[in-house]
């Protein structure tokens, strides 16, 4: 919290969300809504449990429903609704087939990958996200600053 208040301090955009789906109530949920709220973060990474090899979850039932994903969007876009949601690590695994109901609540989705493991591939989720009528904004590179 105390870097995040930082980071925002010295003018920076904050990207700071979280991991649902290890074992934390609803109410946690909503707390942590409402805490990066209060950060007054401007970008919010959802991340959904995908049990790993060597972790305790690993092969346990994955607690999260497909529709417990789609709520938790859907909650954190109701307590911070101007700021980008991003659904992130997981979502393939936990979504499965409504995928792109979560387009709805979410600004964007990470593709192809994160930071540790391998993802639905660019080209799959380009043809989902056609599919269901949202169109593609690519952000053009940004020069790099000259220096003095």
């Amino acid at each position: 919290v105390n870097t995040a208040k930082i980071v925002k301090k010295v003018g920076l955009d904050l990207c700071c969300g979280g991991l649902f789906g290890m074992g934390e109530s609803l109410k946690d949920r909503v707390d942590l809504a409402f805490a990066l709220a209060d950060l007054g973060v401007d970008s919010v990474p959802v991340n959904f449990l995908d049990p790993r090899p060597g972790t305790p979850f690993h092969g346990k039932p994955n607690p999260l429903k497909p529709n417990d994903c789609l709520r938790a969007l859907a909650m954190v876009r109701f307590v911070i609704p101007q700021t980008e949601v991003r659904i992130a690590g997981g979502r393939e695994t936990t979504l499965r087939s409504i995928q792109p109901l979560a387009l709805y609540p979410a600004n964007s989705m990470f593709t192809a990958g994160y930071l540790t493991t391998g993802g639905q591939d660019y080209e799959t989720d380009k043809l989902m996200i056609e599919d269901a009528g949202f169109q593609i904004e690519i952000a053009e590179a940004q020069p790099e600053p000259a220096l003095a």
